[in-house]
């Protein structure tokens, strides 16, 4: 529904939110299906220029995933800083952004990001992708404090 009001055209919030959706949706698909280049591009500024009602923090997370994976870590930490100035208890942000860290062998601020996400929520340390990226960040700092 479109309200014209004082000259200006007013679009209905729920236009807007079923718009970003569906814009949402294809680059998780392709996120799942390892087609980063469809992500990046799917996911990129168009859907996050809609300015959504709620939900973009999600937007920025699943860009930084997909610029993380392309090796663009610069971007991803943007994305990821976005994320959580949007929404700054969203746990899955500060898992990538340690995942962004740690792959620039940065491991304390890896470090800092895991244990902020398990301050938010002590439940994930339960689940098993949880334990495997501390594993990794331990064994990576292990490797890095041997001469």
């Amino acid at each position: 529904m479109v309200i014209v009001w004082n000259e200006r055209v007013i679009i209905d919030g729920w236009q807007k939110n079923l718009k970003r959706c569906v814009e949402e949706e294809e680059p998780r698909l392709n996120l799942k299906k390892a087609n980063f280049s469809d992500s990046r591009r799917l996911s990129s500024l168009e859907a996050i220029e809609l300015k959504p009602f709620g939900g973009i923090h999600v937007l920025y997370k699943d860009r930084c995933l997909a610029r993380l994976t392309m090796g663009n870590f610069s971007a991803a930490l943007e994305d990821v800083r976005e994320a959580l100035e949007l929404a700054p208890n969203y746990t899955e942000a500060y898992i990538c952004q340690g995942d962004v860290f740690l792959a620039m062998d940065q491991y304390d601020a890896a470090e800092k990001s895991y244990s902020t996400c398990l301050q938010i929520d002590p439940s994930i340390c339960r689940s098993k992708s949880f334990k495997t990226r501390i594993g990794r960040l331990q064994e990576k700092q292990t490797a890095a404090n041997k001469p």
